[in-house]
């Protein structure tokens, strides 16, 4: 009998490892699941299409994990706009 698997369909994760083009601790959202359980479909966070993943390689992340990341992601948005001048900026 196979043991449960530790998520399902929906649930954000992150590898554990490097993976094709992929650092550790990119962060993605469980799409499917493939027969056995051993690999499943995670669309990654800034990638267009959906990748094909090992359940070895991905863990769960917390929801504080997920805050931290989005508000990190929000502050290096906001540093960029400060360092780089708009377009606009530009205009006469």
């Amino acid at each position: 009998m196979e043991a449960p698997l530790p998520w399902c369909v929906g649930d954000r994760v992150q590898t554990t490892r490097p993976a094709a083009n992929l650092p550790c601790g990119s962060i993605g959202t469980i799409r499917k699941f493939f027969p056995g359980g051993d690999f499943c479909d995670v669309r990654f966070d800034g990638k267009l299409l959906p990748r094909l993943v090992h359940c070895s390689g991905l863990e769960r992340v917390t929801t504080l994990e997920r805050f931290a990341a989005a508000w990190l992601g929000s502050k290096r948005l906001e540093l960029a706009s400060r360092t780089q001048p708009s377009p606009f900026d530009q205009m006469g």
